[in-house]
């Protein structure tokens, strides 16, 4: 019997409609490049591809600056491999939020929830998240992000300790033994641990105002009292349990 069959290009054929850059902290200087062809065909090796080149610089001073340049270079027929418009964003780990954020000069505003067009906080990632609005693929684009000077301690490591403490408060809830936890104003403690695992939304909120150093600074001090808290909880656990054996 003769039929027609679909057939669906696998990963390596697809144009992505969004790519996500991520700028760890600590270089003054950096790059990286993405190489795509179609995927399906011999025509990489007669040349046809594109490869997008992300080229970044840190500048320090009264106003540390992020300067970020990404440009696309298309050969032979390699425009064939990518999508008409595309969307680029830029994820920045353990970094403070910015004062400003500048797109091919135009400014981008925050958002509580990012989107288009626009920079958010990634509190469960502590992580800075500008998306650049959709544009033609083979368009260079810049963005020019401004921080303070004086960045806020306690990012270091910070995104760990949410981490944990969330799924310390999960463990616990499971139980019905998470500290506070419906009852916060019996905890003499304030419940530490309910706070830090919301850490990340109050950090999302603040990103942006004055507020936000503050929530850092108290998340870790809640978190030294949640392990504190926490501890003395596992003991007396202990304790009952050895009541229970004798």
């Amino acid at each position: 019997s003769t039929g027609e069959v679909a057939v669906s290009p696998g990963l390596a054929g697809e144009a992505y409609a969004a790519v996500e850059w991520t700028l760890y902290p600590g270089a003054a200087a950096g790059s990286g490049s993405m190489y795509e062809d179609d995927g399906e065909t011999y025509a990489y090796l007669r040349g046809d591809s594109a490869t997008s080149t992300l080229v970044f610089a840190m500048g320090g001073g009264t106003s540390p600056t992020l300067d970020v340049n990404i440009t696309v270079a298309v050969s032979a027929g390699g425009a064939a491999a990518l999508p008409r418009t595309r969307t680029h964003s830029l994820r920045l780990p353990n970094t403070p939020p910015p004062t400003r954020v500048l797109f091919n000069g135009a400014p981008l505003g925050k958002s509580r929830f990012g989107g288009p067009a626009s920079w958010h906080y990634d509190g469960d990632d502590v992580a800075v998240v500008v998306t650049l609005p959709p544009s033609r693929t083979t368009d260079p684009a810049r963005v020019v992000a401004t921080f303070e000077p004086h960045p806020p301690a306690g990012l270091d490591g910070l995104k760990g300790l949410l981490a944990a403490s969330r799924r310390a408060k999960a463990a616990l809830n499971l139980r019905r033994m998470a500290p506070g936890e419906h009852s916060s104003h019996l905890d003499p403690l304030g419940a530490p641990l309910a706070y830090v695992a919301s850490a990340p939304d109050l950090l999302a909120s603040a990103a942006g105002s004055p507020a936000f150093a503050a929530t850092v600074a108290k998340a870790r001090l809640r978190y030294a009292a949640a392990a504190k808290e926490i501890g003395n909880l596992a003991a007396n656990v202990t304790k009952d349990a050895d009541k229970l054996r004798a």
